[in-house]
């Protein structure tokens, strides 16, 4: 992510793991043995994870609007 010409690091959750979509089949031992819940920008690429993880037989948690509403929410961001 960028504006106005600086490099602006993407918000997460401070206790989140950021696993970009295309690399998720790979990483599935990097998440937790429990619910995983899933943010993106927006809910589409996190809706798309959820799908992939349910069928592998996850328990998965879309957070409905992604980071913007996690925010908007009252929840912790982090800019790392």
């Amino acid at each position: 992510m960028s504006g106005a010409g600086k490099n602006i690091p993407p918000p997460s959750s401070p206790a989140a793991k950021n696993i970009p979509l295309e690399e998720l089949p790979s990483r599935l031992t990097d998440l937790p043995d429990t619910t995983v819940y899933l943010l993106c920008g927006s809910g589409k690429r996190s809706s798309q994870a959820a799908r992939m993880l349910t069928s592998r037989g996850y328990d998965t948690v879309n957070v409905a609007g992604g980071i913007t509403e996690w925010y908007r929410g009252g929840h912790p961001v982090t800019y790392t």
